[in-house]
């Protein structure tokens, strides 16, 4: 692999990792966290809003890389291989 040309570099601004963390996982977990204390407390108003779907399978039994595994289709999507 050749050099990166003087006065360039392709490493991450420093810090990058921590604001990343900061702003993605660490953000998650901590609302998460704040959802369950609220539910701790009684309080599921947050779920009100919320919406739950069933779906069957569209393909039961095909191969998987471990093991079988059924095939769930979105509405809406064409499937690119015969029927199963």
């Amino acid at each position: 692999m050749a050099p990166a040309p003087t006065g360039t570099s392709s490493a991450p601004p420093p810090g990058w990792c921590a604001t990343a963390c900061r702003s993605g996982a660490l953000a998650a977990a901590g609302r998460t966290g704040a959802r369950l204390d609220a539910l701790a407390d009684g309080d599921s108003a947050y779920l009100a809003g919320a919406t739950a779907y069933a779906a069957e399978p569209t393909r039961r039994g095909g191969f998987g890389m471990c093991g079988r595994r059924d095939e769930y289709t979105p509405v809406g999507v064409t499937v690119p291989y015969g029927d199963g």
